[in-house]
């Protein structure tokens, strides 16, 4: 028996020795000094030069290959400036390489020509980038209407962004999160030229590590970045005529040595914009039409933006470096408001007219501090990056209005309605975060683990003033005095598991969330404070070399704005104004996505999301003044959504290269909300294509074009929409120079339409933008290009997946 139960121990530890896995570890050098740049490194099997796996080296020249099984294999390095590497190893347990010399091919890169450009769109796992640096259609625009042009994205008449056709995205600029939402986020992202933007993340269900706001997922905005010795930049200069003409430029320089790192940008736009928002109200009682109203509201808006930003990188030891980095956002515009009313009674008949003339200055200031601490240990991999943050939004608002009405005859109705407002907001955030990474040799690979604290303070003060009579009185019906304070402390866990086929992320993240709002008129008090537990759960499956299945949870929440839970009203026309709800819970969404990736490039998604207490726009009547209605947010019981992505990129050659994606959701929203019972389901379909013509080794040419069907939010129901655009990039001066010449939405039919219906209100409306434009931009780099590559070469951008 003593033999029996020792030959079945044996026999399990010769299964678990042949079944183990390994790691192969090694960092580059030059020979005089180690890699800081990433390179592309290949792990083959020996024999059928079958590629296993592929990574990058860390700005320490460290690669790792993690879960390989025992064989014999060969690692191949590729590199426009070394010299081609291959190492043959035997793997039977854990190797570190130690130091791998590569031997440069020419200290001169000028030499090397390359032709590659790196695709618009690429899908890797788990996010889709959007390559903006390299995109011809992205020149001179901004980071809105780039957006607004990516798969899966839109943007809606009230500045609401979607992905995938949900709403609740978080969006964050190099990682960190933007507390703005609705209109002031689209302001705010208008204001950004995307020369300054690097790539664009897409992230439907990020891992514990990022905060558990953003039901739709994480729109992540990269600026642009350099990791080159020496001293170089860029200057950028820019030319746009829509409607209206928007010129814009800067400039960035930066040097880098061993241990330092310095740089600096400046970016300026002076822009001028309009809308012209037409709407039909129809009010019913009893089934009947008892009064009809047409507004036609146009909008011009002159803003003169300025962004200037500084950093600095001290390298403390080869494994530690600190980081200091100051940004400044300023935001000037003067706005010219023309609108006007017919008014029809039950008869179809004219009542009254009323028009309104005025306007306003709006100015934000926005500066933001950072210091950052990286620690990554040479050996193990561990590594540690510590935050600071803090960042102030300052706004100040004045709107100076006139309302005229009168009758059909043209006589005056009642005297003019003067209205001015002086609308003051502070918002300050301060944030603290550590995040800590172990990579493990046992069973688990790496475990991620950090803590988050964030206090945010919102202070508005808004006061209206009554001028008709030619007296200067404070109308304390539409002024107060709103103040929001939020504390939220989080942490996380996420483990990791790869094996041979099978890859494994758990994680879960708490939340505790602390909230105290003050009205100081009538002393409104309302504090809160929970905590909640979010699981995320992704799982990878090799069906085989060229196919892998994926499946994936996770609970996300939505917490109002300050703005959504802002209780008085802020006054758009005589007969509209806009209210936030201060009774408005979170929403609570969790989501199970299945995926299906072929040969790398084609991918198939398969998603359904559940909405708890989903938060939506609503209008509803003013019961003391029928005529008024309001707009504000409501909490509905339940939203479902049922969705099929599918992304297929297309290459022919090295001329042409096509990114491809296709949405088909169906949404559901149900419950009661005031006095309309909601029920509403829609099929909805989106396409977006983005195409490449290399026609030349300098220049080339692209062609986008979307389509987005019928749309439903809640009571708000879209009408399809669509667009198409172009453009030509020439380089020249050594590639050192570009101009490029591109063309948005040429037909001019992105515009926002459709209806809401409600019991006893519909309301149509008709969103005119300025997205048709045309714009020029020149782009000019300079500095030692020829001391070191950037940070990733185009061809291993398109190919390379870290582990």
């Amino acid at each position: 028996m003593k033999k029996f139960f020792l030959s079945i121990i044996l026999g399990m530890q010769m299964v678990t020795v042949l079944a183990q896995d390994f790691s192969l570890t090694g960092k580059l050098s030059n020979g005089e000094a180690i890699i800081d740049s990433q390179l592309g490194i290949q792990l083959l099997h020996k024999d059928t030069k079958v590629v296993l796996k592929q990574v990058l080296s860390d700005s320490l020249g460290i690669f790792v290959f993690k879960a390989i099984p025992k064989g014999q294999y060969t690692i191949v390095v590729k590199s426009i400036v070394y010299k081609p590497l291959q190492i043959d190893v035997i793997l039977n347990k854990h190797i570190d390489l130690g130091v791998v010399k590569v031997e440069p091919i020419s200290n001169n890169l000028g030499e090397v020509a390359i032709s590659f450009i790196k695709p618009q769109v690429e899908q890797k796992a788990g996010k889709t980038i959007i390559n903006v640096a390299s995109s011809i259609n992205a020149a001179g625009t901004t980071v809105l209407e780039v957006l607004q042009k990516s798969p899966g994205v839109s943007v809606d008449g009230n500045g609401n962004i979607k992905l995938r056709g949900k709403q609740g995205v978080m969006v964050m600029i190099d990682g960190k999160l933007q507390p703005l939402s609705g209109d002031d986020l689209a302001t705010f992202l208008k204001a950004i030229p995307s020369d300054q933007v690097d790539k664009i993340e897409l992230m439907a269900n990020p891992s514990a590590k990022y905060d558990a706001s953003g039901n739709a997922g994480v729109i992540d905005i990269r600026t642009k970045k350099e990791n080159r010795k020496g001293t170089y930049g860029s200057i950028v200069g820019n030319f746009n005529q829509g409607i209206y003409a928007r010129t814009g430029g800067g400039f960035d320089v930066s040097y880098l040595n061993q241990k330092l790192s310095l740089s600096a940008g400046y970016s300026y736009l002076n822009r001028t914009d309009f809308q012209d928002i037409m709407l039909k109200r129809e009010f019913f009682q009893a089934g009947m039409r008892s009064s009809l109203i047409n507004y036609d509201n146009n909008f011009k808006v002159q803003a003169a933006i300025h962004v200037a930003q500084v950093g600095v990188d001290y390298k403390i030891s080869p494994s530690s470096t600190l980081g200091l980095a100051g940004k400044l956002y300023t935001n000037d515009n003067s706005r010219m408001i023309t609108s006007q009313s017919h008014s029809y009674n039950t008869a179809g008949n004219l009542s009254s007219t009323s028009a309104t003339t005025g306007g306003g200055d709006f100015s934000r200031r926005n500066p933001s501090a950072n210091i950052n601490y990286r620690y990554k240990h040479s050996i193990s991999g561990a590594s540690l990056n510590a935050d600071v943050d803090y960042a102030s939004y300052l706004t100040d608002n004045l709107q100076d209005n006139k309302t005229s009405s009168f009758l059909p005859s043209g006589a005056p109705l009642k005297v003019p309605y003067l209205l001015y407002g002086d609308l003051y907001g502070k918002l300050q955030i301060f944030t603290t975060k550590a995040d800590y990474v172990l990579p493990s040799k046992g069973f688990l690979n790496k475990i991620e683990t950090g803590i988050k604290s964030s206090y945010v303070t919102s202070d508005n003060d808004v006061s209206f003033f009554d001028r008709s009579t030619g007296q200067n009185i404070k109308d304390v019906t539409l002024s107060n005095h709103f103040i929001y304070k939020e504390n939220i402390n989080s942490g996380y866990i996420s483990i990791n598991r790869s094996a041979k086929r099978l890859d494994i992320q758990l994680g879960l993240r708490a939340e505790n969330t602390n909230t105290n709002t003050v009205q100081m008129i009538g002393n409104v008090n309302n504090k809160r404070s929970y905590t909640q537990l979010f699981p995320n759960t992704t799982i990878d499956y090799k069906l085989s070399e060229s196919q892998q299945i994926g499946l994936s949870f996770s609970k996300r929440i939505d917490r109002p704005s300050y703005r959504q839970l802002n209780p008085f009203r802020v006054y758009l026309n005589e007969t509209t104004s806009q209210s936030g709800n201060p009774n408005l819970l979170p929403q609570i969404t969790y989501a199970l996505e299945l995926s299906h990736t072929i040969s790398e490039k084609y991918s198939f998604r398969y998603a359904f999301r559940r909405t708890l207490n989903n938060i939506i726009p609503f209008i509803y009547q003013d019961p003391s003044k029928p005529e008024m209605v309001i707009l504000t947010d409501r909490n509905l019981a339940v939203k479902d959504y049922y969705g099929i992505d599918f992304s297929a990129p297309v290459k022919f050659g090295k001329w042409f290269q096509s990114y491809n994606n296709a949405i088909l959701f169906y949404s559901k929203f149900n419950g009661a909300v005031s006095n309309s019972n909601l029920d509403n389901s829609i099929v909805t379909y989106k396409f977006n294509s983005n195409n490449t013509f290399i026609l030349t080794p300098s220049f080339s040419a692209e062609f986008s074009a979307n389509y987005t069907s019928r749309e439903q939010d809640g009571s708000f129901n879209f009408l399809p929409v669509w667009a198409v655009g172009a453009g030509f990039q020439k380089q020249f001066l050594a590639k050192k120079a570009s101009l490029k010449l591109n063309a948005t939405d040429v037909f001019y039919k992105l515009k926002t339409r459709g209806i809401a219906r409600y019991e006893g209100y519909n309301e149509t409306f008709n969103v005119l933008d300025n997205t048709r434009q045309v714009s020029l931009s020149f782009t000019y780099r300079f500095g030692n290009s020829g001391l070191q590559t950037k940070r990733k070469s185009g061809s291993e951008d398109e190919k390379l997946r870290a582990n």
